[in-house]
């Protein structure tokens, strides 16, 4: 299984962001990602600042989310 530690991407909103994670990562669907939602059991830290598994969830340039366990 090939790891994904770090992906850049381009999105306006985390639902988007998700989208193209599983595509660069497929190993992550489904039990992580499917389409642009997360598994109950990850969130995402924006920027440090914001947890988060909210599909509508905006992003600007330069964001940096991680995928964490909940």
């Amino acid at each position: 299984m090939r790891r994904c530690a770090k992906v850049a991407v381009e999105a306006a909103s985390l639902g988007e962001a998700l989208v193209a994670l599983g595509a660069a990562c497929p190993e992550l669907a489904p039990s992580v990602v499917t389409g642009g939602r997360l598994s109950p059991y990850y969130l995402v830290a924006r920027n440090g600042l914001q947890l988060t598994a909210d599909p509508a969830t905006p992003l600007l340039a330069g964001d940096v989310l991680v995928l964490i366990s909940a």
